[in-house]
């Protein structure tokens, strides 16, 4: 009985790798060894424990691979745009549940983010901006590596978290930047320490290395008024030029406001909102801190949000509205356009579009295209067995292998009129786009091939 009390606990903590948050998964190989060599670190059993139960995504066989090809190809080349000096920094900043709805810029009514709202008007944005998730496990490798989650299991937890990947830090770090993401979350926390080692970050920065609990919030990590600016005189000890990658985290559900900025924050009906206007001005505190460093006019800031947050509001419960958050290109050296585009912008977009204006010529793999590219502009995601596709101001949806329905995205309604039956040419049009995406994504999944041959 003695040797039972003692092995069984000791199976379960050798089992689960640790007494962190989660068990270790298939991801954690890459804190271990470069991303290329992951494999080494794994077994065939650990490998089979961790994936099995979980969904497989399917091969589809909607077209030949080379028809699939004319009609989407994720490997393109970036073209350097020569807006920006060589060397700019790039800092990418992803707000926690900085949905549109609170943003007064976006929503045209009381808004949450003033500071926010200040830095689009001095901004290259998007009225038509999308998250290609409901997820913040979903919206990392859209932001930082241009691959979305179109299956009911997010990509970082996914049997295929360990596919060989092209990001910002890996394409960058070819180019002489140094790397590092921040999240000021406890380690381990949505695999997002894994996954930036699997992305080629150079050093992560989480709770245990801001190591001061006295700004802790009790529940996920450390406050942004305080993690902010210090991830930004952190960023001054990287060698220049950089990428870091800072993702917020205090306007996350329970919504924690400090005590002692109650009343400093805007309030409104949902709890949320006045969580959003802490995380807002907490954004504040990391520009006033940023403009301090010598870094910073020299850089090319990135800013949207993971995704839109649950909400009580019938219009942002629409699935033509529940995407749609905040992205903009900021250079405080006004190099940029001020401007606010009526175009359809994702969160796939970003990687190639970073990478032109940092004059980078790659070929890359990429779901998203870069705003430079002229051609049609397009969004996507999927949600419980139904992908959404955005595009020329209408939504269409795709659900059990064929088109739902097609609605106009500018109707800003409840319940907004299907006009699938008036546009039978885009409804064929977006659907075989949608089919070849969806061939193309579940093959190099399933294959491995998430990247440039």
């Amino acid at each position: 009985m003695l040797s039972y009390v003692i092995l069984v606990p000791g199976f379960v903590v050798i089992g689960r790798g640790g007494f962190q948050l989660k068990p270790v998964g298939i991801i954690e190989a890459a804190q271990y060894a470069k991303p290329e060599n992951s494999a080494l670190i794994l077994n065939t059993g650990f490998t089979m424990l961790k994936s099995y139960g979980k969904e497989r995504i399917e091969l589809k066989h909607y077209f030949s691979e080379a028809e699939e090809q004319r009609i989407f190809d994720p490997i393109q080349t970036s073209t350097p745009q020569n807006i920006l000096p060589n060397g700019t920094n790039l800092v990418v900043i992803i707000l926690e549940s900085f949905g549109n709805e609170f943003v007064g810029s976006y929503s045209n009514e009381k808004t949450y983010t003033p500071f926010l709202d200040s830095l689009i008007n001095e901004s290259l944005s998007f009225e038509f901006a999308y998250a290609n998730g409901k997820k913040s496990i979903e919206a990392v490798p859209a932001i930082v590596a241009s691959v979305p989650s179109l299956m009911d299991n997010p990509y970082i937890s996914s049997p295929y978290a360990n596919n060989k990947i092209e990001t910002l830090a890996s394409i960058l770090k070819k180019r002489g930047y140094s790397t590092a993401f921040y999240h000021g979350a406890t380690n381990g926390s949505m695999r997002f320490d894994s996954f930036a080692a699997q992305a080629g970050y150079d050093k992560y920065y989480g709770r245990f290395e801001y190591n001061n609990d006295a700004h802790f919030d009790r529940t996920w990590g450390i406050l942004d008024e305080y993690f902010n600016p210090w991830s930004a005189r952190m960023m001054t000890k990287l060698k220049q030029p950089f990428h870091s990658t800072l993702f917020t985290l205090s306007s996350h559900h329970p919504y924690y406001v400090p005590p002692h900025m109650k009343n400093k924050v805007i309030h409104g009906p949902q709890p949320i909102g006045a969580s959003i206007s802490y995380g807002d001005v907490s954004l504040r505190k990391f520009f006033e801190e940023a403009r301090k460093q010598p870094w910073f006019k020299n850089t090319l800031f990135v800013l949207c949000a993971d995704h839109t947050p649950s909400t009580s509001t019938a219009l942002y419960n629409e699935r033509s509205m529940m995407y749609r958050i905040p992205i903009l290109f900021y250079h405080p050296g006004g190099k940029l356009e001020k401007k606010k585009e009526k175009i359809v912008f994702q969160q796939l977009d970003i990687l190639p579009t970073a990478l032109e204006l940092l004059n980078v010529e790659e070929k890359i793999y990429s779901y998203g295209r870069s705003y430079y590219d002229k051609g049609s502009r397009e969004a996507f995601a999927y949600l419980e067995g139904t992908h959404y596709y955005f595009r020329d101001r209408y939504m269409l949806t795709f659900t059990d292998e064929r088109a739902r329905s097609l609605y106009v995205l500018s109707t800003q309604k409840k319940s907004p009129v299907d006009s699938m039956k008036y546009q039978r040419n885009n409804v064929h049009l977006y659907e075989r786009r949608l089919k070849a995406i969806i061939q193309r994504y579940n093959r190099d999944l399933v294959n491995n091939q998430t990247r440039t041959p």
